[in-house]
């Protein structure tokens, strides 16, 4: 009787000490990150001795609502190299401020980017700056204007994001992939996913603004490519094919939501982990989960979640990441806006009056 009541206390401290430490966990994912600047710029493309004219936005980082008061916003232009050719300091009043950069003569074409940060973002390092790119090119001639570019291998650029952060073996695998040209612009393309020996293994194309996404199922001997109409020299490798790992679907189910954890269809042995749900730094929830099939389904009201992009995650028992994604949460309302001009035919420099109304669909 005794050995029985020892071991019940035993285990409830081992359940009391993992939930505390899956509570711990949560608090250490807080954000502190109480505000954020945004730049509203005239235009991505300019020529040498041009003026870039932006207006900043200082919000919170929770509600992205206008944070009141003074504070000192500092914006800056970067070179290609990361050389500051320019420096502009702003006094955000009301969370609201106006300025402008005069372009050098002396730049270079490429593209730069423009930095906005205040002091105490610079205590959470450059990944908390706004960063915006632009291109500026040196004026050129009408003939030169007119001379066609020719797209080269160099020219293009196309990326894989698998649903989880990786391919899993045996396991279908929803991968997205996004191509740009060398202005970072996004392009059409179509493609084909072929095996080692060639063989056809899945076609795709674009959707939209060079964005797109297909399925297929890695096997185990086997070494996988992307190849892009048009482009013979362009080839991706699929490398780093997990055999023990996951990969996570979500499908929005009108008032509920479907997230699939999925798994090498080989495997059959019983995993647990944790699921943890985030919202701008907040842990909405989070659930220890036993999973023993290939597929393992968690169904959830979709009122637990904001309206919004949120992040689901998936740890082992070390709290370590295995598996994540943002998912987008809507409510389903199309709200439009209505946008009239004064007049349909203007010239160089002409003002321009616009008039915005909102089409919003009040309900009581």
């Amino acid at each position: 009787m005794k050995r029985l009541l020892f071991a019940l206390v035993f285990v409830s401290i081992l359940y009391s000490l993992s939930g505390q430490n899956i509570k711990q966990w949560a608090k250490s994912k807080e954000s502190v990150l109480y505000e954020k600047v945004y730049l509203h710029i005239d235009r991505e493309l300019y020529s040498t001795g041009d003026t870039i004219w932006f207006k900043s936005y200082l919000v919170s980082g929770m509600t992205n609502k206008l944070i009141t008061g003074y504070k000192n916003i500092y914006v800056q232009l970067v070179s290609p190299n990361g050389e500051v050719v320019s420096n502009s300091l702003l006094l955000s009043v009301k969370g609201e401020s106006k300025g402008d950069i005069t372009i050098p003569d002396s730049l270079h074409d490429g593209q730069y980017v423009l930095r906005a940060y205040t002091k105490y973002l610079e205590n959470f390092g450059e990944e908390s700056f706004f960063h915006k790119r632009i291109w500026i090119s040196e004026p050129k001639s009408s003939l030169e204007l007119d001379q066609p570019e020719v797209e080269t291998k160099r020219d293009l650029d196309v990326m894989f994001f698998p649903e989880g952060g990786n391919l899993i073996l045996n396991a279908v695998n929803h991968v997205a992939f996004k191509a740009v040209n060398k202005n970072g612009k996004g392009i059409d393309i179509k493609g084909e996913v072929v095996d080692e020996q060639g063989n056809l293994v899945t076609s795709f194309h674009t959707d939209f603004m060079g964005m797109g996404r297909f399925v297929f199922m890695p096997n185990e001997g086997k070494t996988y490519y992307a190849k892009i109409n048009g482009h013979p020299d362009f080839q991706f490798q699929f490398e780093n094919i997990l055999d023990n790992g996951f990969t996570i679907n979500f499908s929005d189910e009108g008032t509920e939501v479907l997230i699939s954890i999925i798994r090498n269809i080989k495997r059959n042995d019983q995993q647990k982990a944790y699921f943890a749900a985030m919202h701008k730094g907040v842990v909405l929830f989070h659930k220890e989960l036993e999973i023993s099939n290939f597929n393992e389904v968690v169904k959830l009201q979709k009122n637990l979640f904001p309206l919004g992009i949120s992040k689901i995650s998936l740890l082992d028992l070390d709290f370590n990441i295995i598996a994540e994604r943002l998912v987008f949460i809507s409510d389903g309302i199309l709200n439009s806006m209505e946008i009239g001009l004064n007049k349909e035919e203007f010239s160089t420099r002409e003002q321009v009056k616009i008039s915005i109304n909102s089409q919003l669909e009040l309900t009581d």
